[in-house]
């Protein structure tokens, strides 16, 4: 059995209570984040997961999408892997296009969760200091959103870019990444806060993947794939001015915006898709199954 959502911790108890191998997939690491969760949260609900999470670690198998875990997943009684959430370049690839961004009306693109700590805040300021030069851009905005109308309505540079943001909400992917075809970046911001600096964004790789440059956080986990391969900028997810040079500067240089994309492509190619992942995990589960612990 092969859980990845915390709450079912219990659950796969019965599992092994009945003789199956449970392997416990972290995808985030809510001993850092619990504060930031929306729901499921309060004194029981931390006590029962901490509880569970301790059992699994020495009951359960354990895949990690990020090495950082490691440094909270200690004392482990079973095998473990690292796998990370690369994307399937298969599915990408019908929404992938040559670069050609819209000159006249910039249009840049987000896809994810949509709160302020991954740094929406931030962007809209940045986007307003944008506007004074480039004042018909547009920004998709697809995912769930974490902040309310009268939260949006509280932020002091709202109201200059309102027109400019377009809230699509959740949408199945296929149809999000149709409107990549003309945008001159990706977005992939976040705050350090939680594990965000030590967990991989999965849209900062599906952006490379499009051939989109992007923008995203001056973590150091980032800039040692966006730095190295030269496919963007990181910024500060706290400094207004940086964001919206980064952008500008994208705009303003479009053939070194493109070949920052395809700097970016040829990374993904090489080495963040899930080929090579899908083979980690299929090693794991044989190991698992046929293998001494």
């Amino acid at each position: 059995m092969h859980v990845y959502v915390p709450e079912f911790l219990p659950f796969a108890y019965v599992f092994r209570w009945l003789g199956a191998k449970v392997i416990y997939e972290v995808q985030e690491n809510l001993h850092k984040k619990m504060h930031l969760k929306t729901y499921n949260r309060g004194y029981v609900s931390e006590t029962v997961f901490r509880w569970f999470d301790r059992l699994a670690r020495r009951h359960f198998y354990f895949i990690f999408t990020e090495h950082g875990y490691l440094d909270t997943y200690i004392r482990l009684s079973k095998p473990y892997e690292v796998i990370y959430n690369y994307p399937l370049l298969s599915l990408l690839e019908p929404f992938r296009r040559p670069y050609q961004p819209n000159l006249e009306k910039p249009v840049f693109f987000y896809i994810g969760w949509l709160s302020f700590e991954r740094a929406f805040d931030t962007l809209v300021e940045s986007l307003a200091r944008l506007k004074s030069t480039y004042p018909t851009f547009q920004v998709h905005l697809f995912g769930q959103r974490t902040f309310t109308d009268a939260d949006l309505d509280r932020l002091p540079a709202f109201e200059k870019i309102r027109t400019n943001l377009i809230f699509h909400g959740y949408k199945d992917q296929r149809e999000a990444f149709s409107y990549t075809v003309h945008a001159t970046v990706g977005l992939a911001l976040l705050k350090p806060v939680g594990d965000y600096p030590d967990s991989y964004t999965t849209k900062l790789f599906e952006y490379m993947a499009l051939s989109l440059p992007v923008v995203t956080s001056d973590f150091l986990l980032y800039k040692d794939v966006v730095e190295r391969h030269k496919c963007g900028f990181c910024v500060s997810p706290n400094d207004p001015a940086q964001i919206s040079a980064a952008i500008a500067y994208l705009i303003e240089h479009p053939n070194e915006a493109c070949a920052m994309g395809q700097r970016g492509r040829m990374a993904v190619e090489k080495e963040y898709n899930w080929s090579t992942e899908a083979q980690k995990l299929l090693n794991f589960y044989t190991h698992i199954l046929y293998g001494a612990d």
